[in-house]
């Protein structure tokens, strides 16, 4: 009979991953019965350069799924520009720059195998079917 692994280890550059309210990693393990799945989800909520590389994810029945991450820095710096009152844009605004913001890639969901999902957080989900 074919059943979940009862539990997985994520790695990242080969070192093993802990949650952590601090660095705001948090994983998440659930076990589907039906679907004989665990599904384990890393999620990091302000994901940075940094956070680029090897991830791997490995069940206690050494079931092993890797991925490499890249996380791209969108920070860009805008400038102000002013509009006279017939709708035409004059010098920008004393010379100031808007705030640069710095938005770093704030989600990557990675399901494997197939196929990868950019969207609000920072997770790696992963299925590991038996």
């Amino acid at each position: 009979v074919l059943h979940a692994p009862e539990d997985v280890d994520w790695f990242f550059q080969g070192l093993k991953i802990q949650s952590s309210v601090q660095d705001e990693i948090i994983i998440t393990k659930f076990h589907s019965p039906e679907t004989k799945t665990l599904i384990s989800t890393l999620e990091i909520e302000r994901s940075k350069m940094k956070h680029s590389g090897m991830y791997i994810c490995r069940s206690t029945d050494l079931t092993i799924k890797s991925h490499n991450v890249q996380v791209i820095n969108a920070a860009s710096k805008n400038r102000e520009r002013a509009v006279n009152e017939n709708g035409g844009e004059t010098d920008d605004r004393s010379g100031r720059q808007a705030e640069q913001k710095n938005n770093n890639c704030s989600l990557l969901t990675i399901h494997f195998p197939t196929f990868v999902l950019l969207s609000t957080l920072s997770s790696i989900l992963v299925y590991l079917p038996r």
